[in-house]
């Protein structure tokens, strides 16, 4: 069964490579934690505190990003097919550089937040959220 970690506080959880496909996360607190090639396929994630997170290649397809933080959030390289990415709450300096399986309707959703927040630079990555997306 898929784990219900719905509002947990997992903030600097070191979850590299971990298996959560199809867990229920909504709500939950992940601030700073490192899901690397973490496997999320399917997983619920609405809601949830994914700032600063690491999601470096992790596998997010079909998975639910519906009102999330993501303010420097690095999700460089994840494989976002068929997520749904809506009501972002803010994407300040998330780094989106080589991220796959982004429709072009979710790139222009993106691609149009508030200029405050596709500007912002991560000092981390090198980028800022803007030109991780490719907007132009």
């Amino acid at each position: 069964a898929a784990a219900n970690l719905a509002g947990a506080y997992l903030n600097t959880a070191d979850l590299r490579g971990a298996d959560l496909q199809g867990a229920n996360l909504r709500g939950a607190y992940l601030s700073g934690a490192d899901l690397t090639g973490a496997n999320l396929e399917g997983a619920a994630l609405s809601g949830a505190n994914l700032q600063r997170v690491s999601l470096v290649g992790a596998y997010l397809r079909n998975a639910r990003l519906i009102g999330v933080e993501l303010q420097f959030a690095d999700l460089r390289g994840a494989d976002l097919t068929g997520a749904s990415l809506e009501q972002i709450q803010n994407l300040a300096g998330a780094d989106f550089s080589a991220v796959q399986g982004l429709s072009d309707g979710e790139r222009a959703y993106l691609c149009g937040r508030p200029r405050k927040e596709l500007g912002t630079w991560n000092p981390y990555t090198r980028s800022n959220t803007a030109q991780s997306l490719g907007c132009l």
